[in-house]
């Protein structure tokens, strides 16, 4: 396959790994799936075409059809990164980010892969949908033509959680007003 100091690495498919130097502990499975990921080391390649030509993508998740793979048009990504979906990619050399499917944007992804593994949330990680997740804001949601940013399910009064968390919100549908959870209760927070 010539992938050279590529050590424990699993390549299952035609031309999987093929060229994929210093691809150790990596799993590259589907025809052509890491072909010549160079330096793509604790990777994880699943899907036609999956991650091909993706250099230095080490301790990458790249699963579907053509995901991360690099074309002209498309420079390779870095490290850390999860991609899942069919076509799709990064921005060129991105690290610690994701993209599920086109919609989900994450950044700020953990890096850390020497500690145990983490259960608490990544200070500073970022979600956008249907927008990048590069802002300073921890969620950003972006509509477009038909497409509502965010929509909030109509609840009737009676409905109402006594045991919702701080800082959560809902639409009160049957007083029309937005609602947010208090230490000490629902509070209204706007009319409409």
């Amino acid at each position: 396959y010539n992938a050279v100091n590529a050590y424990y690495a699993n390549f299952i498919g035609e031309q999987a790994g093929y060229g994929a130097t210093n691809a150790s502990d990596g799993i590259f499975m589907g025809y052509g799936a890491g072909f010549g990921a160079v330096n793509a080391s604790v990777s994880v390649m699943i899907g036609t075409g999956a991650g091909m030509s993706a250099s230095n993508a080490s301790n990458s998740i790249i699963i579907g059809t053509q995901a991360g793979r690099v074309t002209p048009a498309r420079p390779s990504i870095g490290s850390g990164n999860i991609l899942i979906g069919r076509n799709i990619s990064l921005s060129a050399g991105a690290t610690n980010s994701g993209k599920i499917g086109g919609v989900l944007f994450m950044a700020g992804l953990n890096s850390d892969v020497v500690s145990d593994p983490i259960t608490s949330p990544v200070a500073g990680g970022t979600v956008g949908i249907g927008a990048t997740a590069t802002s300073a804001n921890r969620l950003e949601l972006k509509g477009g033509v038909g497409v509502v940013p965010l929509r909030l399910t109509p609840s009737l009064s009676t409905e109402i959680p006594t045991t919702a968390t701080e800082g959560s919100i809902l639409y009160d549908a049957q007083n029309h007003v937005l609602k947010v959870k208090t230490n000490t209760g629902w509070r209204t927070i706007a009319m409409l």
